[in-house]
C-alpha cells in the first residue's frame, strides 16, 4: 500500500469482497476523498546534541594539533576536521536516501563515524609528524601512511563486514538495516575524505611550516652576515 501497487491492490480488492460478500456493492457507492497535506515543520533541537558534538570535536583536535609545532594553522586543521566528518555524514545520507530522523537507531550513525573518524586523524598526523624532519613532504606523508594505514583499512574492512552481516541478519527489522547501511556509507566516505582531502591539507599545512621556517632561516643568515 505505501508503494501504491495497482497490482496488489486489485488483488487486496479481489480477496475483501470475496471474504466479505455483504460489501461487494461498495463499487456503486460514490464517496468524496478529501486529502489533507501537512508542511513538515522542521526543528533544529533535534540537531543541537551532533552541533555540541562537533563543537567538542573541534576544540579537541584544536588543542590535541596545538601541542604539535610541525602544524602551522591548527585552527585550519581543526576545522578540516570538522568539515571532514560532515561531509561524510552529508555524503552518506545522499548515496543512501535515508535520513536521521525517526524512531531507529540512524540517529547513532553521526556519533559513529565523529568518533572512529577523529581516531583516523589523530592516529595519522601523529604518524606523519613522527617522520624524520630533513625529509621532503611526500616521503613524510607516505611514510606515515605505510606506518598506519594497513591498521586502518584492516580495521575499516573488519567493520564494514559486522555491519554488512548485520544488515543480511536484521532483514526483519528494517532500522537495522537502515543503521547498518548508514553506517558502512559512512565510514567508506570518512575514509575517502580522509585519504583524499584532510591529508592533501595537513601535508599542504605542514609544507608551509617548512617554507616559513626556512625564509626565517635565511633571514637570519643574511643579518648575522650582511
Amino acid at each position: 500500500l505505501r508503494q501504491h501497487k495497482p497490482q496488489f491492490i486489485t488483488s487486496l480488492k479481489s480477496h475483501l469482497t470475496t471474504v466479505y460478500p455483504l460489501h461487494h456493492d461498495h463499487d456503486n457507492v460514490t464517496s468524496n476523498t478529501v486529502h489533507l497535506h501537512f508542511p513538515e515543520m522542521f526543528s533544529g533541537a533535534e540537531h543541537i546534541p551532533y552541533t555540541v558534538t562537533l563543537i567538542c570535536l573541534f576544540f579537541y583536535v584544536y588543542y590535541s594539533f596545538n601541542k604539535i609545532d610541525l602544524v602551522n594553522s591548527k585552527f585550519g586543521i581543526a576545522l578540516t576536521a570538522v568539515i571532514t566528518i560532515l561531509g561524510s555524514l552529508f555524503m552518506s545520507l545522499g548515496l543512501t536516501g535515508l535520513s536521521l530522523g525517526g524512531t531507529g537507531y540512524v540517529y547513532l550513525v553521526p556519533y559513529l563515524v565523529a568518533a572512529l573518524g577523529l581516531e583516523n586523524m589523530l592516529v595519522v598526523t601523529r604518524s606523519i609528524v613522527s617522520t624524520p624532519a630533513h625529509l621532503d613532504i611526500k616521503v613524510r606523508i607516505a611514510q606515515g601512511l605505510s606506518r598506519e594505514g594497513w591498521n586502518i583499512t584492516k580495521n575499516l574492512f573488519s567493520e564494514i563486514t559486522v555491519l554488512t552481516l548485520g544488515f543480511f541478519l536484521g532483514i526483519l527489522d528494517s532500522s537495522i538495516q537502515d543503521f547498518c547501511l548508514l553506517a558502512v556509507m559512512g565510514l567508506l566516505t570518512d575514509f575517502y575524505l580522509q585519504t583524499f582531502f584532510f591529508l592533501t591539507v595537513l601535508s599542504m599545512d605542514i609544507n608551509r611550516t617548512k617554507l616559513v621556517d626556512l625564509v626565517q632561516k635565511q633571514n637570519l643568515r643574511t643579518f648575522q652576515h650582511p
